[in-house]
């Protein structure tokens, strides 16, 4: 079996083979691995080669693109929709609920529910957060651009307001902040995301070319000169949030 891309999270690795399928190792104790169960792979001799199943994420389907958070793991599959499965306690499977999945024999597959994230929405791409490690727990979330060109974040703050509404609250574990709830990131007036890369923090490719990047700017990351904070007050989203200067007529 050969593999034809990567995947790494917290701790684990998915990799898609030749023919399209999926496999995952690593860390499983919230079942980031997909397969049924919370029992680590890659650590013994027997749980490699042939004795690693395949991940089942429905009946016939298979998973184009796969991005993985510090306890879950979400895959764009072939026919445009999302699922997600590992930790649910801060919403991170985006299902309005807190539920785990993928950490039972019933929670894989067609069991997997598609994700919401608005009427009629497909997802192009999606980027997971590490996020932090609270009272032993990760709670990464998620930003997906979707085939409208717009993005949408969800899951905890993670501290860092990374999701990008303005606002330190988690979204993805009720009802009320699921689907078409789920307001769009704004990064500015008439503007679309190209692709979006959020491991901590978020940074978005525009239609223009530009980059703007949002979350804890402690450490100078946002590349905005200064060490403020953004995405985390309504005034610092949108049409506020400046593009990075990346020198003298360049864009991405």
């Amino acid at each position: 079996m050969l593999a034809s891309e990567i995947f790494g999270g917290f701790n684990a690795y998915c990799v898609k083979t030749t023919d399209q399928r999926l496999k995952c190792w690593g860390v499983n104790t919230n079942g980031q691995l997909g397969l049924g169960d919370t029992i680590n792979r890659g650590g013994a001799a027997n749980t490699m080669g042939d004795l690693l199943p395949f991940v089942n994420v429905g009946t016939g389907r298979t998973a184009s693109q796969v991005t993985m958070g510090r306890s879950s793991t979400c895959a764009i599959l072939d026919n445009g929709v999302l699922k997600c499965w590992g930790s649910g306690l801060f919403g991170e499977n985006f299902l309005g609920t807190n539920n785990y999945l993928g950490n039972s024999p019933s929670t894989v597959g067609d069991n997997i529910p598609v994700v919401n994230l608005g009427t009629g929405r497909t997802v192009v791409s999606i980027s997971g957060n590490m996020g932090a490690v609270s009272g032993g727990v990760g709670n990464g979330g998620y930003c997906a651009v979707l085939d409208n060109g717009k993005l949408k974040c969800w899951g905890p703050s993670n501290g860092t307001q990374s999701t990008g509404y303005g606002d330190t609250l988690i979204r993805g574990p009720t009802t009320g902040s699921a689907g078409d709830n789920l307001p769009y990131v704004n990064v500015g007036t008439g503007r679309t995301v190209k692709s979006v890369f959020a491991p901590d923090h978020t940074c978005a490719i525009l239609d223009t070319g530009q980059l703007k990047c949002w979350g804890d700017g402690t450490s100078g990351v946002l590349a905005q000169g200064d060490t403020l904070w953004r995405g985390n007050a309504p005034n610092t989203m949108g049409d506020s949030l400046p593009a990075i200067n990346l020198g003298t007529n360049l864009s991405l």
